[in-house]
């Protein structure tokens, strides 16, 4: 699957998809059971929020904190953690940051 231009790679866009969490079938987003149906953005929606939801645990974070560390909005974070975006990581090197596990070094240096 291409993601268009700026992406490194096969990245998920969502075509008109629904937000992620819509998917749910059963349970509580992020870890609660997809449909088989959904969509492969909905799906790395999924993975996303798990490992960011993680990471904050982990680190004693919060999305105050991300913003001010990898510069997204908290409302977006916030969002992204619900289920109620796909963010957008092509044009967003903040996000590209969250995706890794040193977003919460960073942050916590801060």
């Amino acid at each position: 699957m291409d993601g268009g231009p700026g992406y490194g790679g096969a990245m998920p866009r969502s075509q008109r998809d629904d937000a992620p969490a819509h998917y749910l079938v059963h349970g509580v987003w992020p870890e609660g059971l997809l449909r088989d149906d959904a969509p492969v953005s909905a799906r790395y929606g999924q993975i996303f929020a798990q490992r960011l939801k993680r990471v904050i645990a982990e680190r004693g974070l919060n999305p105050l904190k991300i913003e001010r560390t990898i510069g997204v909005n908290r409302r977006t974070v916030e969002r992204t953690l619900r289920g109620a975006v796909l963010p957008d990581f092509g044009p967003s090197p903040g996000w590209r940051t969250a995706s890794r596990s040193d977003c919460g070094r960073a942050a916590t240096a801060a």
